[in-house]
């Protein structure tokens, strides 16, 4: 009878144990997984600043007073129409 209870106390603890293993197993995938979505994250919201500031730039009137200037002078000599500044993917071109 003694052999009974130990073995099944045996295997209560050895089942106890892997359950540990698996659970410590999921907990470290799943911080890998936050940290590779927070770093995500982070590229993301430094390029929409990137961009936020490319049109604001392109906004301002300076930038809109500039790129008017050179699009008359190019429209007066016949030219195609390109302008383009500095922002990352803001660009205007027609010919």
């Amino acid at each position: 009878m003694k052999t009974g209870r130990w073995l099944g106390a045996m295997l209560l603890l050895l089942g106890t144990g892997l359950g540990v293993v698996h659970l410590r197993t999921e907990q470290s995938r799943c911080a890998a997984r936050i940290l590779s979505s927070e770093t995500e994250r982070l590229r993301l919201r430094s390029e929409l600043w990137a961009y936020q500031t490319g049109v604001a730039r392109l906004r301002s009137p300076g930038a809109v007073r500039d790129r008017l200037a050179r699009l008359e002078a190019q429209s007066r000599s016949g030219a195609g129409v390109e302008v383009s500044d500095a922002s990352p993917g803001m660009t205007l071109t027609s010919r």
